[in-house]
């Protein structure tokens, strides 16, 4: 792509031409030529400047048309760094700061250890924006969560992903100090949302892809329950939240593959009251495909291809521990504690 192409692209992007100038480290009058020769080019407008900038319908045809061709060579760009050297390269990963936080931890070391002379640029953000991210071509690879459709787009599922409530005994014994034995047996099968409506809620700041979901499934189960009106702290990170509501009558919800964080804080706990369980809940029970997305048009070199195995083998890994705890759980007792 040449510079006066970069430059559009750029300001296209930003949609203001001396923000644009900035990040392309020339002078505004300077990003405003390449514009004007391009739009004389062309010969067709590919900005509305007044009352503020946006792309006319040829400039957006220009953006998409360079997007894909950008794309491609980047492709390119790949696959031949991977043939030049075999074992050597770089590519950028999006993946929600959860999901992150124990799936990298696991796959990363062994895949460094594979591929050391690999480097790798991680994002962390949500499945809508990491869409756009990989549009735009400043993505290579992403684990997402029920992403939208797009012909541009591969999509390889990988597992389904569940939703539970995370709630301590000492918090159903808060709520339900006669019969909290039976209510932890009825709620293995399901929590039912009338009796935990008393419940004060903890979620993450941000509206994430998983409180969508969330409320979506409660909307078609036709589901009166309402997180904003049970949400009293809201923090974005998982174990926080679980290790809040081992000590406040507080529950949570999260999606099966951090599961993990419940497994690990239980494992370390001596006190009963303080032992977490995951309830499934009816109105959730529509599972949520994880999938790994990519350009359809953008090859991928060996050493992406590692990577993508080791993401699918450890997420597999990650649910069928999700499978059997929610089995042992069942099975717990007084005396288990």
């Amino acid at each position: 792509m040449d510079t006066k192409h970069s430059m559009f692209m750029i300001a296209a992007r930003e949609l203001n031409f001396t923000r644009a100038a900035e990040k392309a480290f020339v002078t505004q009058q300077c990003m405003s030529n390449y514009i004007r020769k391009l739009e004389k080019e062309y010969d067709a407008p590919l900005f509305i400047r007044f009352p503020r900038v946006s792309l006319t319908p040829a400039g957006q045809a220009l953006y998409e048309h360079l997007l894909n061709v950008q794309n491609l060579e980047h492709g390119l760009a790949l696959e031949l760094d991977s043939l030049r050297t075999g074992s050597s390269g770089y590519f950028r990963f999006g993946i929600n700061a959860a999901r992150a936080r124990r799936l990298l931890s696991k796959v990363i070391p062994d895949y460094y250890m594979r591929l050391p002379n690999v480097k790798i640029q991680i994002t962390l953000s949500d499945t809508a924006p990491m869409t756009e991210m990989l549009k735009r071509g400043d993505l290579d690879l992403f684990l997402g969560i029920r992403t939208p459709s797009d012909e541009a787009f591969f999509v390889e599922k990988v597992c389904d992903d569940d939703y539970y409530f995370v709630i301590s005994r000492g918090t159903l014994k808060h709520y339900f100090p006669d019969d909290y034995e039976k209510r932890i047996l009825e709620f293995h099968q399901n929590l039912s949302l009338d009796a935990a409506n008393n419940i004060p809620l903890i979620t993450n700041m941000n509206l994430s892809t998983g409180t969508q979901t969330l409320e979506m499934l409660l909307q078609r189960a036709g589901s009166r329950y309402s997180i904003e009106e049970h949400n009293v702290i809201q923090i974005s990170d998982f174990e926080t939240q679980f290790m809040i509501c081992k000590r406040a009558p507080l529950m949570a919800f999260c999606p099966g593959l951090v599961s993990d964080i419940v497994i690990d804080l239980n494992h370390h706990e001596q006190d009963t009251e303080k032992m977490l369980y995951l309830f499934p809940c009816e109105a959730l029970f529509a599972s949520a495909p994880v999938q790994l997305v990519g350009l359809r048009e953008r090859a991928v070199p060996n050493y992406l291809q590692v990577f993508k195995d080791m993401i699918r083998r450890e997420l597999l890994v990650t649910k069928q521990q999700e499978m059997d705890y929610l089995s042992k759980q069942q099975t717990w007792g007084s005396e288990d504690f």
